[in-house]
């Protein structure tokens, strides 16, 4: 059946439904990150949003913030395109490879973990009076 011949209510439900489909928890995040891209293609007079768009858009990004950010970046435009505009990036090659250069020579920064003997020498010294809460 065609797509076009649907009823309206069919269709308006289903791109009810597909809106649903992102991240309850951080669906106002990738929204922001889909509509800074959507203003970028505004004020570009961009149309389609193409592998050479995309491109263009996470180089001028890149020159802003960490390769990590850059894939989290790409993950929420990849889930945002999808769902509102049918477009699948994760099939733009280009774009791939210009992220996987992007990492090359990035170490990431590691937060500080405790090891087992300070967390032990924590549990067994800090006074209860102060610390019970924290030590359950």
């Amino acid at each position: 059946m065609d797509c076009n011949k649907l009823p309206e209510d069919i269709l308006e439900c289903a791109k009810e439904v597909s809106l649903n489909l992102l991240p309850q928890k951080s669906r106002e995040i990738y929204e922001s990150a889909y509509q800074r891209f959507v203003e970028w293609c505004k004020e570009k007079a961009v149309q389609i949003y193409s592998e050479d768009v995309l491109m263009v858009y996470f180089a001028n990004l890149a020159k802003k913030v960490k390769p990590s950010m850059l894939w989290s970046q790409y993950s929420m435009l990849r889930s945002t395109l999808d769902i509102k505009n049918g477009v699948n990036i994760s099939k733009y090659s280009k774009l791939r490879a210009f992220f996987k250069r992007q990492n090359e020579g990035y170490t990431p920064k590691k937060a500080p973990v405790f090891k087992k003997e300070q967390v032990d020498r924590f549990l067994h010294t800090a006074p209860d009076n102060l610390y019970l809460m924290m030590k359950v």
